[in-house]
């Protein structure tokens, strides 16, 4: 549905349409939509799929996206109990992980600093 026009819409205007992927994982993310649903969860997880798809060709640009999101959601103050914002947390990881071990392995400056900078900040969520 969402990526139907992928390849259209990716060589048109990349940047975009990767911005609105990310915006779109955040806002479905357990700490913005509340307890998961069964359709929820595979909205999730799809556009996590996508977004490890994409990663391939714009590494830089869904890493300083899911990095921002990885802040969003750790400075977030929970209305309730934190199971949202620490599901939503390891959803983010997860991608995060994905995207990281999918890379191919001649990444230029700006990734390797991108990576740095970003496990610099998951170090705050394991310590």
């Amino acid at each position: 549905m969402f990526c139907s026009n992928f390849s259209s819409m990716a060589t048109q205007k990349p940047v975009e349409w990767v911005s609105a992927l990310i915006i779109r994982f955040e806002e479905q993310l357990p700490c913005r939509t509340g307890p998961q649903t069964q359709h929820s969860r595979f909205n999730v997880e799809q556009n996590k799929e996508y977004l490890i798809q994409i990663s391939r060709y714009k590494f830089s640009l869904v890493i300083s996206g899911l990095y921002k999101i990885l802040q969003k959601v750790n400075e977030m103050r929970p209305h309730g109990p934190d199971f949202e914002k620490n599901e939503s947390l390891l959803i983010v990881l997860d991608t995060l992980e994905k995207c990281l071990s999918s890379q191919p392995k001649d990444t230029t400056r700006d990734e390797a600093m991108n990576v740095k900078l970003l496990l610099r900040e998951t170090c705050q969520f394991i310590g």
